[in-house]
């Protein structure tokens, strides 16, 4: 299926040294072009857990539709097929953080962490899978969780990423005007062409008393809150497989009293719930959070 190029290239890669650490997850071959999971994907972290390494998907893909006016005012739609992709450069990675991919540069490609290629030629081209990796020692994953830039305890990056991909052949043939193997970012602007920067995918950690944890975000899936134990307000972390409406939060004493009860919607990715226990005694007590056919159930321990 064309796409147009900036609506597709929206989204591509976290990256960095040139060691391939990571594989690609064979049961994501079959998603549609873009990384997975997405970039609201959080890494849970706290003192003892450890360093951790997020790891990244990247579907690619195979064809794409540019514009260009040979004809000031008549802009004409080409078809580009797309062989091979690089990262240039990545920027705002948390200090001390290091990145890198499953592919490596080698003599025959300018790529420092090297290119994914497509399967297949032109026109028949299939797309290809890969990883990205970001690794983080403990204390470079807290240090991004306490800035709280989201949320107390819940910390985010916004990263800069400028994405290349290979124009193989052009629908109908312009290989007199873009040749054929040229880079997109060395097309000229008025061709449809130019540098393209991602800056759609975040890094996101949060403080967490239960270590580091994995989101999968097909998964409804519920964290335990931190602080826990606390005392006046708490985070409770859920991960949403799609946008949710009309889910329901309680909170229960041991007793089985409901003590609070809240309906809301939620977006697709982590979200996250602040709770206030100010009016709660000291105790332990039991909340659940439900999209009307399944019951996620966690405890919280009141100080």
């Amino acid at each position: 299926m064309k796409k147009t190029l900036l609506t597709i290239i929206a989204g591509v890669l976290t990256a960095g040294f040139a060691n391939a650490q990571c594989t690609p997850d064979a049961a994501l071959a079959g998603e549609s072009f873009g990384l997975w999971p997405d970039s609201l994907a959080t890494v849970y972290t706290c003192v003892g857990c450890g360093d951790h390494t997020r790891v990244v998907d990247l579907v690619t893909f195979s064809d794409t539709v540019i514009s260009f006016e040979l004809v000031p005012g008549s802009p004409t739609d080409v078809t580009a097929y797309i062989d091979a992709f690089k990262i240039t450069d990545v920027r705002n990675v948390p200090t001390g953080m290091t990145y890198g991919t499953n592919v490596e540069a080698s003599a025959d490609n300018d790529a420092p962490w090297g290119y994914w290629y497509n399967d297949g030629s032109v026109p028949n081209q299939t797309s290809t899978q890969g990883c990205v990796y970001i690794n983080g020692t403990e204390d470079q994953w807290n240090t991004l969780a306490a800035t709280g830039s989201i949320a107390p305890g819940i910390g985010a990056v916004q990263l800069e990423i400028d994405v290349d991909v290979r124009i193989a052949g052009t629908s109908p043939d312009l290989s007199t005007i873009i040749q054929n193997g040229s880079w997109m970012s060395g097309v000229p602007a008025s061709l449809g062409g130019g540098p393209i920067t991602v800056t759609d995918y975040w890094l996101v950690a949060q403080e967490s008393s239960v270590g580091i944890i994995e989101v999968d975000e097909k998964k409804f899936m519920l964290v335990n809150n931190y602080p826990n134990p606390f005392t006046g307000i708490t985070n409770i972390s859920f991960n949403a497989p799609q946008d949710m409406a009309g889910l329901e939060f309680n909170v229960y004493s041991i007793l089985g009293s409901k003590v609070h009860t809240q309906k809301f919607d939620a977006e697709r990715g982590v979200n996250n719930i602040e709770y206030n226990g100010s009016q709660l005694s000291s105790g332990l007590y039991i909340y659940t959070l439900s999209d009307g056919v399944t019951t996620l159930t966690r405890k919280m321990n009141v100080k």
